[in-house]
């Protein structure tokens, strides 16, 4: 992949809506470019989340990228006790599995709506500068560090899962199963989602994207995202969204899109 120019933005009000949110996205900024220090960090007070030697598999990406739906899916053609690494969205996780050997997947969404989404599932409590500036470092990051990490699009990880698989398998001489057709199908897939959400707590039936949250639960959760798209698009810095459309492009031109 060829170089993006990172055009200056102007960060006045980037953190401004508290200083707890401007604190945090500071953070992340620092640890997004040390990723040892992260590690480090995690290792003392989270090692839940790190890359082991066990570890068959890291899937990673910025927030509301189809996290849920990968993971899913394999842990259906998996099994629950697969030694999967996801959700912890920080691109330190896949630099640690591109230096220790272990398969990775990077999951990416058109930035602004990622941006939309997430912000979105946080009740609007950050400035959206602020969430996509973090998306791009964090695919900066990937794109600089993470050589042997697979990118693979929001759309094609939910319509065309098995090439994924397939990629996955070539690259990395692995024997991950397909996710047969004939056995299970993409409602399959979304009641894993919504049984893991359950599980961990976020959710008390289903995820609100979810066929199984009925017409009117789906609509509500489009109308919603729908109102906060024409909110958030006038407020986003336009240099900033120009960076992050070009870093898209980038990883769009290699088909991973």
């Amino acid at each position: 992949m060829t170089g993006v120019k990172m055009m200056k933005v102007n960060d006045e009000n980037l953190y401004s809506i508290n200083v707890k949110s401007a604190i945090y996205f500071s953070l992340k900024k620092l640890v997004f470019q040390n990723p040892l220090v992260y590690l480090y960090a995690r290792k003392l007070f989270r090692p839940d989340g790190l890359v082991t030697k066990t570890t068959k598999l890291v899937i990673e990406g910025y927030p509301r990228s189809a996290n849920s739906y990968v993971e899913a899916a394999f842990r259906l053609t998996n099994g629950d006790d697969a030694d999967f690494c996801h959700h912890i969205h920080n691109a330190s996780i896949a630099w640690d599995a591109d230096k220790k050997g272990v398969p990775c997947i990077v999951l990416i969404r058109e930035p602004m709506k990622a941006v939309i989404s997430y912000q979105n599932y946080l009740g609007g409590a950050a400035n959206p500068n602020a969430l996509l500036k973090e998306w791009v470092i964090y695919y900066k990051f990937i794109k600089d560090k993470c050589p042997n990490a697979i990118v693979v699009g929001f759309d094609r990880a939910i319509n065309d899962f098995n090439s994924v698989v397939d990629q996955l398998n070539k690259k990395h001489g692995s024997n991950f199963p397909y996710l047969d057709s004939g056995q299970y199908s993409s409602a399959d897939v979304f009641a894993k989602v919504d049984e893991l959400s359950r599980i961990r707590g976020s959710v008390r039936k289903t995820e609100p994207y979810s066929p199984f949250a009925g017409k009117n639960a789906n609509d509500a959760y489009k109308d919603k995202l729908q109102l906060s798209s024409s909110e958030i698009r006038q407020k986003v810095d336009t240099l900033l969204l120009a960076q992050a459309d070009e870093l898209y492009a980038i990883f769009n031109k290699s088909e991973v899109v």
